[in-house]
């Protein structure tokens, strides 16, 4: 945290997760992205409004916790935080373009292949980089851990943005938003 003396204060009253200390934020967002991993490299059904579920939830959560926790943004705060938004919406795009599209069962599923865990990696290591060049130069905002839950939520909207054309210019049908889990449903035929 910074001193009010620098100029630069990041609240401590605002925002949905202000009482989450950072290392927890980012214990969180890790367990978020390892879990969407898990599950897309094993395989789930392609359902549209379900790839859009959780991602806005994330953005807007980002968006709060940000907004109303952070304060004294500088012009180079601004300048890292649209980096880390383009990269985040860069590797959302080529995870969802090299995401696998598959018939199962007569629906269309998507599983993650390597080179979508090395997209993963290469943003994770990117980002640390950011956040270490954001510090370094004093772009303390920027490299706050609120921007992560923010991030995250715009890197996935973007991914689920790419998948559903490529899904819908398959022809293959896609499992009901109605089915109850989808792998229960489809073990049951």
């Amino acid at each position: 945290m910074n001193a009010p003396s620098e100029g630069r204060l990041l609240a401590a009253d605002g925002g949905p997760l202000a009482a989450v200390p950072e290392r927890l934020r980012v214990l969180v967002v890790v367990a978020i992205v390892l879990v969407v991993i898990a599950v897309r490299f094993y395989g789930e059904p392609v359902q549209a409004r379900r790839l859009f579920l959780l991602p806005p939830v994330f953005l807007v959560v980002g968006v709060a916790d940000f907004a109303g926790g952070v304060t004294g943004i500088t012009g180079l705060d601004v300048v890292f935080l649209l980096v880390a938004a383009a990269l985040a919406a860069a590797t959302g795009w080529a995870r969802g373009r090299s995401v696998a599209l598959f018939e199962k069962n007569g629906y269309l599923w998507m599983r993650y292949r390597v080179s979508t865990l090395v997209i993963w990696i290469g943003l994770g290591g990117v980002r640390l980089a950011l956040d270490a060049g954001a510090h370094a130069a004093g772009a303390r905002v920027a490299a706050d851990q609120r921007t992560l839950m923010l991030m995250l939520g715009l890197s996935l909207v973007v991914e689920a943005a790419t998948i559903v054309p490529r899904a819908r210019a398959t022809g293959v049908r896609t499992l009901p938003i109605t089915a109850r889990t989808p792998r229960r449903s489809l073990r049951r035929r």
